[in-house]
């Protein structure tokens, strides 16, 4: 059950910061459906813009290596235990993808 909760913490993370930035633009009308965003037309630039550059902030503080970190330190030290943890392999992207180019995107759903 902690997948499914931990992916909705960071849908609701991108939603806050989103949001707590188009206040700081003056930006006070805005829909908000679960992990959907809206505004009106003439905000829907800042909103993508602002929603991608958040969206790259969470990623880049690399949040399922830090959940691996923290579950990693509840795991028993028994030997079997360790040997099965060390076989995890945390990897969040492909070497060859890089972030950013998500700005260059026309589209983009969290």
């Amino acid at each position: 059950a902690i997948s499914p909760n931990y992916i909705h913490s960071l849908d609701a993370e991108l939603l806050r910061s989103v949001a707590l930035e188009l206040k700081n633009y003056g930006i006070k009308d805005s829909d908000w459906i679960h992990d959907s965003f809206g505004c009106h037309p003439n905000n829907i630039d800042m909103l993508l813009n602002i929603t991608k550059n958040k969206f790259i902030q969470i990623i880049k503080n690399d949040p399922l290596s830090k959940l691996h970190d923290q579950l990693s330190e509840q795991v028993s030290s028994d030997r079997e235990s360790q040997r099965r943890l060390s076989k995890v392999n945390v990897s969040l992207f492909n070497p060859i993808l890089d972030i950013e180019q998500c700005m260059d995107s026309h589209w983009f759903f969290s």
